[in-house]
């Protein structure tokens, strides 16, 4: 009897833990566009998007999208998510070799280390409607009034 309910035991403990996993694997999505929005957006836009933006693109790169940063510019790809060591942006806002951005002056040591965590953890950039459109269009997709009208979007 006492085996019955130490088993018992242990299949609900592993249950909460197996739970409390996946609750928290579900949340780093969140978490890490929270982190962009909250933190690595505001940097971007306050430093860079002046002359790496939609209206400016200095050295050919825009710094206002992943896939900007991704693609690069004159000098190559500006980000290589998970390294930081490797990305040409972290080299430029350290200040230690050439170029050195923003050419204003350096950012605070703290928004160095934000965009430096930001793209060892992967460089999340969430998708937003601006994003998803384009290449909605593109494919030909067409959201109708009567899927509009389908009992799940109610």
């Amino acid at each position: 009897m006492r085996c019955r309910r130490f088993a018992a035991a242990c299949v609900v403990g592993l249950a909460l833990i197996v739970s409390m996993q996946c609750r928290a694997a579900a949340d780093a999505p969140i978490k890490a566009n929270e982190f962009f929005e909250k933190s690595v957006r505001p940097i971007l836009a306050n430093h860079c998007f002046e002359c790496h933006g939609p209206k400016k693109q200095k050295a050919g790169l825009r710094l206002d999208s992943r896939d900007g940063m991704l693609h690069g510019g004159d000098t190559g790809p500006a980000l290589v998510p998970g390294h930081p060591e490797q990305s040409l942006l972290v080299k430029a806002i350290s200040y230690k070799d050439e170029p050195q951005m923003p050419p204003k002056g350096p950012l605070a040591p703290a928004d160095v280390a934000t965009l430096t965590k930001w793209i060892k953890q992967g460089a999340v950039w969430p998708q937003t409607a601006a994003t998803i459109r384009p290449a909605a269009k593109e494919s030909g997709f067409k959201i109708t009034a009567e899927d509009r009208a389908f009992w799940s979007f109610q």
